[in-house]
C-alpha cells in the first residue's frame, strides 16, 4: 500500500476568516476548531482537484473501537481496588493542585473512586467525555440544575438507542452519538459546499452493527492498546508498523489557545458580545486563561451577528 502525503499551509492570520466562512456555510456555531481548516483544504480542492468528488474519512474508528479515555477508566477500577486509593490521590492532588493542573486529575480520580456509580457526578467519564468546557464556569453560568439536566439527556440518548450495561461501552456510545456524529455532519457540510463529498466508512449503519456485536471488553483495549481489533487486522495483514505507530495530533489547542488569548483571534474575542449568562469576570478568566468555552463563546458570537441579526 502506498499513500502520497501533501501538506496544505495557511497562516494564522487567516484561520479568522476561515471560521467566519465556516459560521456561514454551516449556518451554525462551528463545533470543533478543526472544522475551518477542513474548509480551507475543501476550498483548495476544488480549486486544484476539480476531477476528484469523493474522499474516504476515517471519523468514528476511534469511538467505535476504543478512545483514550478508556485507559483512565481501566486505570481507575485498578486502583479502585487498591486500599486507600482514593485517600493516596487526594493527598496527592492536594499537594499538586497550588502549582499543576495535574493535582485537579488526582483530585478528580479521587471523587470518582469515591462515588463510581454515581450519574450525576459532574467529573465521572460518562459526563465529561466530548465535554470541552470549563464546567466550573459553565455551573456558575447556568447553575447545576441545568447542567445536570443536559448531562441526563445525553446518558438518555444512550438509553434510548443501546441501554448497554457495560459502562466503558456507554461512554463510547454518548461520544458517537453526540461529537461523533455532530462533527460527521458539520465536515461533510463544508465539503458539500465545495461540491466534494466525505465517505465515512465507520459512520455506516451496518458497520456500527458489527462493531456493536463485539463484546465490549474486547473491543476497546487489551491490555493497555486501545482499538486491538483494528490493530490486530492491520498486523495480520502485514501492516504491523501502522498499527504501532502513534496516531497523533488532529488538534491544535495550544496553538488556538494562544490566538485567543494573544494572537489573531484575540480582536474577535475582544469584540464578543457578553452573553447574559456568564459575569464580566469570568469572562476575563476565560481570556486570561481560554479554554474551549471561549471557542464556543466566539462561534456563539460570529453565529448571533453573521447569521441571526444580518
Amino acid at each position: 500500500m502506498v499513500t502520497h502525503s501533501r501538506v496544505l499551509h495557511f497562516t494564522p492570520e487567516e484561520y479568522p476568516a476561515l471560521v467566519c466562512r465556516a459560521v456561514d456555510i454551516l449556518g451554525q456555531p462551528v463545533l470543533s476548531d478543526v472544522e475551518p481548516c477542513k474548509l480551507a483544504l475543501a476550498e483548495f480542492l476544488r480549486e486544484h482537484a476539480k476531477d476528484l468528488h469523493f474522499f474516504f474519512v476515517a471519523q468514528g474508528a476511534d469511538t467505535l473501537f476504543g478512545l483514550g479515555i478508556t485507559q483512565k477508566i481501566k486505570l481507575l477500577k485498578l486502583l479502585g481496588k487498591l486500599p486507600g486509593s482514593k485517600l493516596a490521590l487526594t493527598g496527592i492532588g492536594k499537594l499538586l493542585r497550588p502549582f499543576t493542573e495535574r493535582g485537579q486529575t488526582f483530585q478528580k480520580g479521587a471523587q470518582i473512586l469515591s462515588r463510581p456509580d454515581a450519574p450525576h457526578l459532574f467529573v465521572a467519564p460518562i459526563n465529561t467525555i466530548a465535554v470541552y468546557v470549563n464546567l466550573d464556569i459553565v455551573r456558575r453560568a447556568f447553575g447545576d440544575t441545568t447542567v445536570r439536566r443536559v448531562l441526563e439527556y445525553r446518558r438518555d440518548l444512550e438509553m434510548q438507542y443501546l441501554s448497554s450495561t457495560d459502562y466503558v461501552e456507554k461512554v463510547h456510545v454518548i461520544d458517537l452519538l453526540s461529537d461523533t456524529y455532530e462533527i460527521e455532519a458539520q465536515s461533510g457540510q463544508i465539503f458539500l459546499a465545495n461540491g466534494k463529498e466525505q465517505i465515512y466508512p465507520f459512520m455506516d449503519d451496518d458497520i456500527i452493527r458489527i462493531s456493536l456485536a463485539f463484546q465490549p471488553k474486547v473491543r476497546y483495549i487489551k491490555g493497555w492498546r486501545t482499538k486491538p481489533l483494528l490493530k490486530d487486522i492491520l498486523e495480520q495483514n502485514g501492516l504491523s508498523t501502522i498499527a504501532r505507530r502513534p496516531k497523533g495530533g488532529s488538534v491544535f489547542t495550544p496553538d488556538l489557545y494562544a490566538w485567543m488569548r494573544s494572537g489573531p483571534l484575540r480582536e474577535m474575542i475582544r469584540a464578543i458580545d457578553l452573553p447574559g449568562f456568564l459575569s464580566k469576570a469570568d469572562f476575563e478568566r476565560l481570556v486570561e486563561k481560554p479554554d474551549h468555552f471561549l471557542w464556543s463563546l466566539l462561534t456563539w458570537d460570529i453565529f448571533q451577528k453573521n447569521i441571526l441579526r444580518s
